[in-house]
C-alpha cells in the first residue's frame, strides 16, 4: 500500500483485478473488479472514476442509488462514483485501505486499450474554476492504469460459468443465471434478502443479485461476509458467533446462502472479519455547519451526521425524534424530506421503499440535510439513531419487526432547542 510522507499528502493507486488478482488483459464480457488504494489523513472525499477509450473518448462510472436497477452505467459528462438515495453524491474518508470502488463487465466499448482515472475531490474546499466539467482532485492525486479488452462482448456467452460482478452488494450477476426464491421466513417482511439453498438446476433468464450482508457458503467449512463485490473471512470462530451468528440450527437454514465453490471461488477475498471490532460505536450530531448542537431556528439549514466505530456488520439505520411534549416516531427519508412514521422503518429508503443497507465501517455517515420547517413547535427536540443486522438473530425475529434491536445495544442521541424568530 502507498505511504504517505507528510499528514497533508494524499497518495492514490489503482488496478483492475479479475478473479482476486491484478490483471492487464480481459477477453470481451468478462467480470472486473475496480481497486483503489488509499493513503491520507484528514479527508473526506467524493469519488471519481473516468475511463478513457483508444480513441480519446472519456466517460465516468456511476451507480444511481435512486434508480431501482441500481445498475453500474457510463456517462459522457463529469458525475460521482455514486448518487445517493436523496440525490446527493457519496462521500467516502481517504484514510489507509484498499476498497473495491467499481465491478462492471468489460468491453461495451468492443475491443482496444482502456485507461482508468480515479481521484476524490474535497467536500468543503473552496469550487475551483471548470470544476463542472474538469478533476479537480484533493492533493492533485489521480490514480491511473490501463487495461486490454480483447475479442467482443458478445462472446461472452462462450465462456466458462462464473460469478459476473456489475457493482458493489446488492448487485452481483451469478452466471449462469440461477433461481434464487427469497425465504418466507416469519417476522422478517423488510428483510427480504435473505435465502435458503441455491438450485442451479432450475435456472431463469432473469438477473439475479447478491446483496450485502448475507453469510455465504461454498462446499468447505468456510463462512464468509459478502460486503461491496467480495467474500470477507472471518479471522475466527469467535469474530464470527460475538456478532450472533451460529453455524447451525434454524437461523442457519435461514441466513446462509449456500453456493457452489466455483460461484465463491470467482468473488475476490476482501479484508478479514476481526474479533475486536465486534463492538460498534455511535455518536449522533445535528445542526449548521461547524455547530452540531445548540438552538436553532425555523429557515435554519441543519445537517444529521452519525460517527460510526465498528466492521463487520451490514445495517439498517434506525432514526427516531421526539418534539417538545410530542410522540417518539420513526423518521424517515421519502423523496428528500424527512417524514415520521409510527411504525417502524428504516431511515434510509430506496427507491422501491425498501430499507438501504450500509457496510459498518469507521468513519461519518452525512444521513441526510434539510430546512427547519416554519411550523416545526419550538422546544428541545430529542433524536436518537441506531443500527441493525440485516441478519435474521436467533430469538429476535418478530422483536426486529417492532422494536429497536441495534447492534452492541448502541443507541446515539442528539438534541437542540428550536426558538421561535425574533
Amino acid at each position: 500500500m502507498p505511504r504517505s510522507e507528510s499528514p497533508d499528502e494524499v497518495n492514490l493507486e489503482l488496478a483492475v483485478h479479475s478473479g482476486g488478482k491484478p490483471a492487464t488483459q480481459f477477453p470481451g464480457g468478462a467480470p472486473a473488479q475496480v481497486l483503489l488504494t488509499t493513503d491520507a489523513d484528514g479527508y473526506i472525499g467524493v469519488p471519481y472514476l473516468r475511463e478513457t477509450t483508444t480513441d480519446g473518448v472519456a466517460s465516468y462510472y456511476t451507480m444511481d442509488d435512486r434508480e431501482p436497477s441500481m445498475a453500474v452505467r457510463k456517462v459522457p459528462r463529469k458525475t460521482p462514483l455514486r448518487i445517493q438515495a436523496n440525490g446527493e453524491p457519496a462521500r467516502r474518508p481517504l484514510g489507509r485501505r484498499a476498497w473495491v470502488a467499481c465491478t462492471f463487465i468489460v468491453g461495451s466499448d468492443g475491443p482496444g486499450t482502456q485507461r482508468l482515472e480515479a481521484w476524490f475531490e474535497d467536500v468543503n474546499g473552496a469550487i475551483p474554476p471548470g470544476h463542472a466539467t474538469e478533476p479537480c482532485p484533493i492533493g492533485d492525486a489521480i490514480a491511473e492504469t490501463c487495461y486490454t479488452v480483447t475479442g467482443n462482448a458478445a462472446d461472452a456467452s462462450e465462456q466458462a460459468p462464473g460469478a459476473r460482478l456489475l457493482r458493489r452488494g446488492r448487485q452481483t450477476h451469478l452466471s449462469p443465471p440461477t433461481s434464487l426464491l427469497p425465504a418466507a421466513h416469519p417476522g422478517a417482511a423488510h428483510r427480504r434478502y435473505v435465502y435458503r439453498g441455491l438450485d442451479l438446476s432450475d435456472a431463469t433468464p432473469a438477473l439475479q443479485y447478491l446483496p450485502d450482508g448475507l453469510i455465504l457458503k461454498g462446499e468447505g467449512p468456510p463462512v464468509y461476509l459478502y460486503q461491496d463485490g467480495v467474500r470477507r473471512p472471518f479471522r475466527s470462530g469467535e469474530a464470527f458467533e460475538a456478532r450472533g451468528y451460529t453455524y447451525c440450527g434454524d437461523w442457519k437454514d435461514w441466513t446462509y446462502l449456500d453456493l457452489p465453490d466455483a460461484i465463491v471461488d470467482g468473488l475476490d477475498v476482501g479484508r478479514h472479519v476481526e474479533d475486536f471490532t465486534v463492538t460498534v460505536g455511535l455518536r449522533l450530531s445535528i445542526g449548521q455547519q461547524g455547530a452540531p448542537h445548540g438552538r436553532l431556528t425555523a429557515g435554519d439549514m441543519v445537517a444529521m451526521r452519525l460517527h460510526v466505530r465498528g466492521d463487520g456488520y451490514t445495517a439498517y439505520v434506525h432514526v427516531t425524534a421526539t418534539p417538545p411534549g410530542g410522540v417518539r416516531k420513526y423518521a424517515a427519508v421519502v423523496r428528500g424530506e424527512v417524514v415520521f412514521r409510527d411504525e417502524k422503518t428504516s431511515f434510509d429508503l430506496l427507491p422501491d421503499g425498501q430499507w438501504n443497507r450500509r457496510n459498518v465501517a469507521d468513519g461519518e455517515w452525512e444521513l441526510h440535510s434539510w430546512t427547519i420547517a416554519e411550523d416545526d413547535p419550538v422546544g428541545e427536540w430529542t433524536w436518537e439513531a441506531w443500527l441493525e443486522d440485516v441478519n435474521v438473530l436467533p430469538g429476535l425475529e418478530d422483536a426486529m419487526e417492532t422494536r429497536p434491536v441495534p447492534i452492541s445495544d448502541s443507541v446515539a442521541r442528539a438534541s437542540y432547542e428550536l426558538v421561535a424568530r425574533p
